[in-house]
């Protein structure tokens, strides 16, 4: 056994063990991208550089071997700026959309591409349950939404946006889910904690049922006598999942501020003693968080650690900016209950290709089922209306945006993609036999490339080009050669960035 240091705790490895499996075995996390179990390492990233005690020079921890004695820091001001460098060069000429630009124009986040192929594959039923997991209000919001995902939509450029409202109308009048099963979160709030939330407008009702869904005792009150506040009855049929799931409601309850004291409880709402109108303290005393979700709360402007006030500004935009403040209210709730007061988010990096030619615009376009220009006039009335619309989707969104090892790593430092200016790749798409290839998204980490060495395939991948121009594929030679699908599947595998993927067939 070699006996050494990293990061100031001692680390015990096998003879001829690297600097990484050490760092591994002592707790220290090191990134890496072309670097993956059981694979020659490649030393072309640079991500996992270390230092060494007594030298100011940067190590690869793939390929560097522990030795007795030696003392390792894996984290460093220095470190963390050179992997930061590392992989804004990386990413400086990387093509592709990590999310797709519907997503990013959506308030609340909605996974449009998930949709629509739910919808082309018949699963109707999924399909609405995501959307009213995202959008919580789908039949109001369906029909008063004003679309930002279909102005992000790329194929608005070229021959009309996918229709995705009118998608979401067909969804919203033919399957009404319940919210629950499925949609409830990870992370649910233990024991008993509740939260009042004042307003049952869109942004109320959107906080209150992100909320119960995570374990929370809600208690929805409004002085009006029904829920959804201008919304009327647009929203009569998404009220009555949001009382599935526990939400308590009280309707005609006016809140002052000025007023002391709890008193009694009437109808689950504290009231001062002389029974005049519900308090702010009096709620307080009675829930652990208040919410003011009111369309104005100039009359319960106290300020109080427990009162959390939806962006007034945000609710106000369009009935999905009011459900996206609801929701940010409910995170900052759970974060409040959780004892994170004032953490901010974590920063997830997105990569974008930006304005694409016509050329690019031409490949993407390939990428849908379907080709044709839109035919609806109106929301679709037959499933086979609804697909034939879904297929026009061009699947802009990266395939591995959820497990992307760089964009991981972007997302943990900060990374910027345009920090480093120079030419960009062209959008590209290709076929490799089974294997489905972007060149842009390429690192040339060389993975695949001894992935297929080691399973043996006589075919293999293999470096293609010099300098800007360099990528992998197969190598040249007969035109009908192609990969093994065991090694196509183990090349896909251990691809850190989504560059490669196996084709639709092997993956159903």
């Amino acid at each position: 056994m070699i006996h050494l240091t990293v990061d100031g705790k001692a680390v015990a490895v096998d003879e001829g063990a690297t600097v990484l499996a050490a760092a591994e075995a002592g707790g220290s996390r090191v990134p890496t991208l072309c670097h993956a179990p059981g694979v020659p390492a490649q030393t072309s990233c640079m991500l996992c550089v270390v230092t060494l005690s007594g030298s100011d020079r940067f190590v690869p921890a793939c390929t560097a071997l522990a030795e007795a004695g030696m003392v390792v820091t894996t984290d460093s001001a220095r470190l963390r700026e050179a992997r930061r460098t590392a992989l804004e060069l990386l990413l400086s000429d990387h093509v592709g959309d990590c999310d797709a630009p519907c997503q990013r124009a959506c308030p609340v986040g909605l996974d449009v591409p998930g949709l629509l192929a739910r919808i082309s594959g018949g699963d109707l039923s999924g399909a609405a349950r995501q959307l009213r997991a995202a959008v919580i209000l789908p039949e109001a919001v369906a029909r008063l939404c004003p679309a930002p995902c279909e102005k992000g939509c790329r194929r608005a450029a070229m021959d009309g946006a996918v229709a995705i409202r009118r998608l979401e109308t067909f969804l919203a009048a033919r399957v009404a889910p319940a919210l629950a099963g499925d949609e409830v979160a990870e992370g649910s709030i233990p024991g008993k904690v509740s939260v009042a939330i004042i307003g049952a407008g869109a942004a109320g009702l959107a906080c209150a049922a992100t909320l119960a869904l995570q374990g929370v005792q809600c208690l929805l009150i409004d002085r009006r006598d029904r829920m959804g506040g201008d919304l009327g009855e647009l929203a009569a049929g998404d009220v009555a999942p949001i009382l599935d799931v526990g939400v308590h409601w009280t309707p005609g309850v006016e809140v002052h501020a000025g007023i002391d004291g709890a008193g009694a409880v009437k109808g689950g709402v504290p009231v001062a003693e002389d029974s005049s109108p519900c308090t702010l303290s009096g709620l307080l005393e009675h829930h652990d968080l208040v919410v003011l979700a009111t369309g104005s709360d100039e009359a319960l402007a106290d300020a109080h650690e427990r009162v959390i006030r939806v962006d007034r500004g945000l609710a106000t935009r369009s009935i999905i900016h009011a459900v996206a403040a609801g929701k940010r209210a409910a995170t900052a709730a759970m974060a409040r209950l959780r004892g994170a007061d004032g953490a901010a988010p974590p920063h997830v990096f997105h990569c974008s290709m930006g304005r694409l030619s016509e050329a690019e615009q031409a490949t993407l376009r390939g990428r849908a089922a379907n080709a044709e220009a839109s035919s609806l006039k109106a929301a679709p009335q037959t499933h086979s209306q609804a697909a034939q619309e879904a297929d026009r989707c061009m699947r802009c969104a990266c395939i591995a945006r959820d497990d992307c090892r760089l964009r991981e790593h972007a997302s943990a430092c900060g990374a910027r993609q345009r920090r480093f200016s120079g030419r960009r790749r062209l959008y590209q798409t290709l076929s490799l036999g089974v294997l489905d290839y972007e060149p842009g998204k390429c690192i040339s980490c060389g993975l695949c490339v001894r992935k297929a060495e080691q399973v043996g395939d006589p075919v293999g991948m293999a470096f293609l080009g010099r300098g800007f121009d360099m990528q992998v594929g197969l190598p040249p030679g007969d035109a009908g050669m192609a990969l093994l699908e065991p090694t196509a599947v183990a090349c896909a595998g251990v691809c850190p960035t989504g560059a490669l993927s196996v084709g639709a067939a092997i993956r159903s």
